[in-house]
């Protein structure tokens, strides 16, 4: 077959239509190519704005939330005329019954079920230690939204895949489809065709169906949660914690977590590094090295580690002396609890190692929805024990360290877990 013959062959081949509605693969790629614009922005945000955006903690993620809600409700409504940035890369758009794009009204319906579950997730739970009250309530509220938000995350993937038009929850309240750009043919075609007897029991199942997966995966996971929150080792952990918070011993700080003296715990911090590297590789290298040689000592199981959040604003250092004479109090209190614990430890257990010396990492969190760059920027040390010895304050600027690993959860009441 020469040239030509081949030409005039490929010519007469019927040309492949694209579907009329889009699958949930492309649109998933397309959600993804967001994401990384919208996360491309926060770190740009960081770099320019960081410390006029601390001022707004702890309510900050918010931020990050309202800026991805306005993204998708300006890009797929009049002014994207269907289309984010990532529907425009692999052509494909939003679209009403007549296959115009979707209104402000629309758009926003869509917008706003599509970003619920980050409002649900909000930031990692510890942030929430930010605010004032009862940390344990915090905490247990945190975690109660984040399952809400991944159950209605796998609820709103499952709702295109599974129906036949390919359409979620969001499209359906929105009544908007997702297909190629420009419209194909057969869009139109099918909207036109009459629906036979078993795409119309999906289309009657789907909405059965996907909120019986929401209440599952909700369920499942709460339970989880409550065995877990619920457990002794953490009753005891947060009690900790709050009588630490209860007199506010550091300015314009909030103890968010807490550590005694622990065998493993330094096992568990490297083992929390390597996964840390893992999941991030853009942080290996001389940075983690950095952390390991910062925060390996701290975590070496053999102090009493604090970690205090920045209320609002980035860290001073300039608050050293008044932070120093928090930190010497805060010292006297966690003292007074590791002696506690060392009278109520079981006597058929292995004794824990001494305390030996105290460390405060005092931290400035910075999050924008997966944008996390909370970093420690301050470190108080001296030895455990009160009156032994001056505590010293030196800055710190690094990458995160990460929180004091997880105990394991046994019905020990020195064991606890690191609160995330």
């Amino acid at each position: 077959m020469n040239y030509s013959d081949e030409m005039e062959y490929k010519a007469l081949q019927p040309i492949r239509e694209r579907p009329p509605f889009t699958g949930f693969i492309p649109r998933l790629g397309a959600f993804a190519f967001d994401g990384l614009l919208l996360y491309l922005l926060a770190m740009l945000l960081d770099r320019s704005l960081r410390p006029v955006l601390l001022q707004l903690n702890p309510l900050l993620p918010w931020l990050g939330h309202i800026l991805a809600l306005a993204y998708f409700w300006l890009g797929e409504g009049p002014v994207g005329g269907g289309r984010t940035p990532g529907k425009l890369f692999l052509n494909l758009h939003v679209v009403t019954r007549t296959g115009a794009a979707p209104g402000w009204g629309a758009a926003g319906k869509r917008a706003l079920l599509k970003q619920a579950p980050a409002f649900m997730f909000l930031a990692w739970p510890v942030y929430s230690a930010g605010f004032g009250g009862d940390i344990f309530t915090l905490i247990t509220a945190f975690s109660a939204l984040q399952i809400f938000g991944l159950a209605l995350t796998i609820a709103l993937a499952f709702s295109i895949a599974v129906h036949p038009f390919k359409r979620g929850w969001h499209d359906h309240w929105a009544a908007t489809w997702v297909t190629g750009r420009p419209t194909p043919p057969a869009f139109q075609a099918a909207h036109e065709a009459p629906i036979d007897e078993i795409t119309a029991g999906r289309l009657r199942l789907h909405p059965k169906l996907t909120a019986g997966l929401f209440v599952i995966a909700a369920l499942v996971m709460l339970l989880q949660a409550y065995r877990q929150l619920t457990s002794p080792a953490h009753r005891e952990f947060y009690t900790r914690i709050n009588e630490l918070r209860e007199t506010e011993p550091l300015p314009g700080h909030r103890v968010a977590s807490m550590a005694f003296p622990d065998a493993g715990q330094h096992e568990r911090f490297l083992e929390q590094v390597r996964r840390s590297r893992a999941a991030a590789p853009q942080t290996a290298g001389e940075p983690s090295t950095e952390t390991l040689r910062l925060a390996g000592p701290i975590y070496d199981g053999r102090g009493l580690v604090v970690q205090a959040l920045v209320v609002r604003g980035p860290h001073l250092p300039a608050q050293a002396d008044e932070l120093l004479a928090g930190a010497d109090h805060l010292r006297a209190l966690l003292w007074a609890q590791w002696r506690q614990a060392l009278a109520d430890w079981p006597a058929d257990s292995p004794p824990p190692p001494p305390a030996e010396r105290f460390s405060l990492v005092l931290v400035e969190p910075f999050q924008i929805l997966a944008y996390n760059q909370t970093l420690s920027r301050g470190l108080i040390e001296g030895p455990a024990k009160p009156g032994t010895g001056p505590l010293e304050y030196r800055p710190l600027s690094v990458d995160p360290i990460p929180d004091p690993p997880p105990a394991p959860l046994i019905e020990d009441p020195i064991e606890q877990p690191a609160a995330h």
